[in-house]
C-alpha cells in the first residue's frame, strides 16, 4: 500500500472516524481541528496535531469534512487557511454546487481540488463502509485513491468537474429522505438555489444514473469492494 502524507480538517463524528481509519491504514496523518481537544484521540493513535489549517495541508493530500459553506470557506479563505497549500483538496463535505465551482476554480494552481462528499452516518464511518462520489480531475482522484479506499466501501467517480459530485450528494440526500418517508419541500428552494448554473456539471457527469445506485446502495449496504467507476 502506498503510504500517503494527509492531513484532516474536521474533527466532528464522522470527520473523527475518517481520520481514524486513514491513521490505522497507516498513512501520516495530521489533524486540525477548531476546538484542538478533539484532536486528542487521534494524537494518542500516531496522528500530529496541526496549529492551523495551513500546517495540515502541507502534504499530498488534505481533507476537509466541514459543516456547510461557510465553515469551508473559514478554512479555506480565513487566516492560516488552505489556499495555496500544495495538497490536493479533497472535500466531503455536503456543500453548495456554487462554492465548489469557485474551490475548482480558486484552487487549480495550487494543489488541485477533488470533491468527494460521502453517504452514510457515523457507524459506517467507523467501520470504513462509507459511499465516496468523487469528481475532479482524473491524475487528482488517482493520487488520492489511497485515502479515499483507506474511509470507504466503495467509490463512485461522476466526472472531472468536481461540482458534479456536489450535485449528486444533494440529489441523493433527497432520494434517501423520500424512500424513508420525509418530506424534502422545505429544502427544495435550497436545492434549487445550490444548483443554479450547475448545467455544465450535468453535461459531464452521469448524475442520475448515479445517484440511483447510490441511494440503493446506502440504503441495502453491500460488501466492501474497493474504488469504482
Amino acid at each position: 500500500m502506498m503510504i500517503m502524507r494527509i492531513g484532516f480538517i474536521g474533527l466532528g463524528q464522522m470527520g473523527h472516524a475518517m481520520a481514524t481509519n486513514l491513521v490505522e491504514a497507516g498513512h501520516e496523518v495530521t489533524v486540525w481541528n477548531r476546538s484542538p481537544d478533539k484532536a486528542d484521540a487521534l494524537v494518542e493513535r500516531g496522528a500530529t496535531r496541526a496549529a492551523t489549517p495551513a500546517e495540515a495541508a502541507q502534504g499530498d493530500v488534505v481533507m476537509t469534512m466541514l459543516a456547510d459553506d461557510a465553515a469551508l470557506e473559514a478554512v479555506v479563505y480565513g487566516d492560516d487557511g488552505i489556499l495555496g497549500a500544495p495538497a490536493v483538496h479533497v472535500s466531503h463535505s455536503t456543500i453548495s454546487v456554487a462554492l465548489a465551482e469557485r474551490l475548482t476554480a480558486d484552487q487549480n494552481e495550487a494543489g488541485g481540488y477533488v470533491a468527494a462528499p460521502v453517504f452514510g452516518r457515523p457507524p459506517a464511518a467507523a467501520e470504513a463502509m462509507l459511499f465516496v462520489v468523487a469528481a475532479g480531475r482524473d491524475d487528482l482522484i488517482a493520487r488520492c485513491e489511497p485515502a479515499l479506499n483507506a474511509i470507504s466501501q466503495r467509490v463512485f467517480r461522476v466526472g472531472e468537474a468536481p461540482s458534479a459530485a456536489n450535485l449528486v450528494k444533494l440529489s441523493g440526500n433527497f432520494m434517501i429522505m423520500a424512500a424513508v418517508g420525509i418530506s424534502p419541500t422545505r429544502n427544495t428552494r435550497w436545492l434549487i438555489a445550490s444548483s443554479a448554473g450547475s448545467h455544465r456539471a450535468i453535461r459531464s457527469s452521469r448524475p442520475a444514473a448515479t445517484t440511483n445506485s447510490i441511494a440503493a446502495a446506502a440504503a441495502g449496504g453491500r460488501p466492501k469492494t474497493g474504488a469504482a467507476t
